[in-house]
């Protein structure tokens, strides 16, 4: 209804092609039935390129607050007695120090994995806007650990910009066996 034709160019590129309200829709090549499609994106080099000075720098933030959020988190789990009186002061319940322990470690862990360092960061950056705020509202204590943890996560967060907009930006590219020629 909105397509008006379907094309893939010898060389496998996608076609452009534009609907009836005027707006340009990208038609990629569908797979015959039964191969396998896996989606990848593809990361714009000139979106994700960070100086040597600026990875260097990322790499020791990322791993600086892997470290810490390990330290922070296992407690959590492994039911430390003072983060169960932390969380029992809080007054959520027990299950809320497994989740945040559950999120402090995998976080931490996706901090060292190149493609989800970003992510790891903005889930960190998340879960410490809580802790101030826990700090702040409800234990009526110095926000001072969360808070530069915060400024930590926040830190990757910005120098890794680029590949939280590469991944939100880039094309989808089909891959898999028996796409069409």
């Amino acid at each position: 209804m909105f397509l008006r034709s379907t094309q893939l160019r010898k060389d496998g590129k996608d076609v452009w092609s534009k609907n009836s309200s005027n707006v340009v829709t990208l038609l990629r090549a569908l797979p015959s039935v039964g191969s396998p499609i896996t989606e990848i994106h593809s990361v714009r080099p000139e979106q994700n390129l960070l100086s040597r000075p600026a990875r260097i720098t990322a790499w020791a933030l990322q791993a600086l607050g892997a470290a810490a959020f390990l330290g922070a988190g296992i407690p959590k789990l492994m039911g430390a007695a003072p983060m169960m009186q932390l969380f029992d002061t809080i007054g959520i319940g027990q299950w809320f120090r497994y989740v945040t322990g559950g999120i402090e470690v995998g976080s931490a862990l996706l901090l060292l994995i190149p493609p989800a360092a970003a992510f790891g960061a903005i889930l960190l950056a998340c879960t410490m806007i809580g802790a101030v705020l826990s700090h702040v509202f409800i234990l009526h204590s110095n926000p001072g650990s969360p808070a530069v943890l915060l400024v930590l996560v926040g830190a990757i967060v910005w120098l890794r910009r680029g590949q939280i907009v590469a991944q939100f930006t880039a094309r989808p590219k089909a891959i898999g066996r028996g796409m069409r020629e």
